[in-house]
């Protein structure tokens, strides 16, 4: 389905979003592709209403809220969100933007003298007696 939504077919894709999505209504991931269909198709509205059925229905039979990804599309789409118009599929799901994303601690700056573990070392104080740090 995401292949095909990448490809324009937004008006297609979302009546069988809706079909597949009634008869499992706790896939969120069918609910979020819904989402995007409909935006895609001019739908917003009916995009966010999706969103609210979800969150309703996962509290009253789960206690659950909906996932970060439900989330992150139902604000992009309340953003309008220039890039849930552009076709492709990232990895983090189809039309989501780099601001959307949680930001990579890939490469990281870590300032000179972190160990890790949340502390930093101070090598006067982990010298062993009688000998100096070095």
């Amino acid at each position: 389905m995401a292949a095909r939504l990448a490809l324009g077919d937004e008006h297609a894709v979302a009546g069988e979003l809706r079909s597949l999505a009634a008869q499992h209504p706790l896939r969120e991931g069918l609910h979020d592709l819904l989402m995007l269909a409909l935006y895609r198709a001019d739908r917003q509205a009916d995009a966010i209403e999706v969103f609210h059925r979800l969150r309703e229905r996962l509290r009253d039979d789960l206690g659950l809220q909906p996932g970060l990804q439900a989330q992150r599309r139902y604000r992009a789409i309340l953003d309008q969100d220039p890039a849930l118009t552009a076709c492709g599929v990232t990895a983090d799901g189809p039309g989501l933007t780099a601001a959307a994303r949680p930001p990579s601690r890939a490469g990281a700056f870590r300032p000179a003298g972190y160990g890790g573990g949340g502390r930093r070392r101070h090598p006067s104080r982990h010298a062993s007696p009688g000998r100096t740090s070095g």
